[in-house]
C-alpha cells in the first residue's frame, strides 16, 4: 500500500504507547560503510525531533549526478547541522542532476525520516485526513482499516505539503540497494 500507511499506521501504535515518541522511518535496502557518521547524524535528528515540532529527514550527501533518486533542495541554515527544505524535487534528468550536484545545495532523498508521532499524525491530519477518518471508523481495528487506507507515498501524501520539514545532510557513503545501478556502483567502490 506504499509507506504513507505504513508510516500512519505506526506512528499510531507508537503514539498508544508514548503521544510524544520519536520515530525513525527507513527502508530496508541501504548500503552504509560508515556507520559512525550515520549514528551521529540520527542521533542529531532524533536530539531534534524531540525538541522541535518539525518533520526530519536525512539528506544524502550525492557523491555523483544520479537519476534514480529524488532530491531535496535545501535552504538556511536552522541548526549547527540542520538545514531548511525548500522543496523536495522528483528524480531528474542527467543535465538536472549534474546541476543539483554541481550546485552543491542538493541532497538526495534516501526515504529516511525521523519525527514525534505527534507532529507527523498531526501532518497526516492537516494533508491526509481520510486516514484518520478510516482509522477512527473501525477503531483502530488494523485488519479493518489498513486495507482502507489510502496508498500513497508519504514523500507525495505529506512530506511534498508540508512547510515543516528540516534536514541534517548525511555524508557515509550511504548508497540504495534497490537497483542494478546502484549495485554495480557498489560493486566498483568494493573492488
Amino acid at each position: 500500500r506504499n509507506t504513507a500507511p505504513c508510516v500512519y499506521w505506526a506512528a499510531r501504535a507508537i503514539a498508544a504507547e508514548d503521544p510524544k515518541g520519536v520515530m525513525l522511518v527507513m527502508p530496508a535496502e541501504h548500503y552504509v560503510p560508515g556507520l559512525a557518521a550515520f549514528r551521529k547524524t540520527v542521533s542529531q535528528a532524533v536530539e531534534w525531533a524531540e525538541t522541535h515540532d518539525d518533520l526530519v529527514t536525512l539528506g544524502i550527501k550525492p557523491s555523483r549526478p544520479e537519476t534514480g533518486y529524488g532530491y531535496l533542495k535545501t535552504g538556511e541554515k536552522v541548526g549547527e547541522s540542520c538545514l531548511k527544505v525548500e522543496a523536495f524535487v522528483e528524480k531528474p534528468n542527467l543535465e538536472r542532476a549534474k546541476q543539483f550536484v554541481e550546485a552543491g545545495t542538493y541532497l538526495w532523498n534516501g526515504g529516511m525520516f525521523v519525527w514525534r508521532v505527534d507532529v507527523v499524525l498531526r501532518a497526516f491530519d492537516e494533508f491526509m485526513p481520510d486516514m484518520k477518518r478510516t482509522w477512527d471508523q473501525v477503531k483502530g481495528d488494523v485488519k479493518k482499516a489498513y486495507p482502507s487506507l489510502t496508498a500513497t507515498s508519504i514523500d507525495y501524501g505529506v512530506m511534498e505539503k508540508a512547510r515543516n520539514v528540516v534536514t541534517f545532510p548525511l555524508d557515509c557513503g550511504w548508497d540504495d540497494l534497490g537497483s542494478w545501478t546502484s549495485l554495480e556502483n557498489l560493486a566498483k567502490k568494493l573492488k
